[in-house]
């Protein structure tokens, strides 16, 4: 929930943003679109790109919270660990 301080100094840059000129408007624009968005690890990667370092930023991981839980499956025999160490020796 916004606090009703964040709401009224909301409110206050509002109505100061409405006295500018279009002129002034725009300035104001193009100074908030530079400025940097996203987590840390976005504006890293927006930085890479641009500096040629990296070719396209990585897609995202899917996520994994839809997905079924992990049930290993039983497997006849001793542990593959166990064959492992055997064969080694």
């Amino acid at each position: 929930m916004v606090s009703s301080n964040v709401q009224r100094v909301f409110h206050e840059v509002k109505s100061l943003v409405q006295s500018l000129a279009p002129d002034e408007r725009r300035q104001l624009r193009e100074m908030i679109d530079s400025l940097p968005t996203g987590t840390a690890e976005e504006e890293l990667e927006r930085r890479l790109l641009e500096a040629g370092a990296i070719r396209q930023i990585p897609k995202p991981l899917p996520d994994a919270s839809g997905r079924d839980e992990f049930e290993p499956i039983q497997v006849e025999g001793e542990p593959i660990s166990e064959t492992i160490i055997r064969e080694r020796r």
